[in-house]
């Protein structure tokens, strides 16, 4: 417990200004991630998440700034093509951690329901019979 003789330092966060929109691509140009720009401004990670969805400045500079990370990663691992040495397993995770980078392209999936595909409907009545006769012995 702190006394009333100490103080506790509370942070606000700050209001947002235009020329926080100046130090966004420096950042993360040279492969830093949105942590880095909010610990240099100050500020939560979902502040600068809040500031991207509020403010169509922010938001160009932000997603300026992604796809120049994007690039620093990916000019990283070019430069290491030939480097037996590289790390490739660990330069996928990161990718797909930092960048949601797939590894296969999504697969769309369908729904069907019993009611639209008769045969999905006898499929089911099939399962549920051998399920009830696994049961019984």
């Amino acid at each position: 417990m702190t006394s009333k003789s100490e103080t506790v330092k509370r942070y606000r966060t700050p209001k947002y200004r235009p020329e926080f929109c100046e130090c966004v691509v420096p950042i993360l140009k040279n492969g830093k991630n949105v942590e880095h720009v909010a610990a240099y401004l100050e500020v939560a990670e979902c502040t600068i998440y809040a500031w991207r969805n509020k403010y169509p400045e922010f938001r160009e500079v932000f997603e300026i700034g992604l796809a120049a990370s994007k690039a620093w990663w990916s000019d990283s691992m070019q430069n290491n093509l030939e480097n037996r040495d590289a790390n490739v397993g660990l330069y996928s995770l990161i990718m797909r951690n930092k960048f949601k980078w797939l590894t296969r392209d999504p697969v769309e999936t369908e729904t069907v329901s019993a009611a639209v595909d008769p045969d999905l409907a006898a499929a089911r009545d099939i399962v549920a019979k051998n399920r009830e006769s696994i049961e019984k012995n």
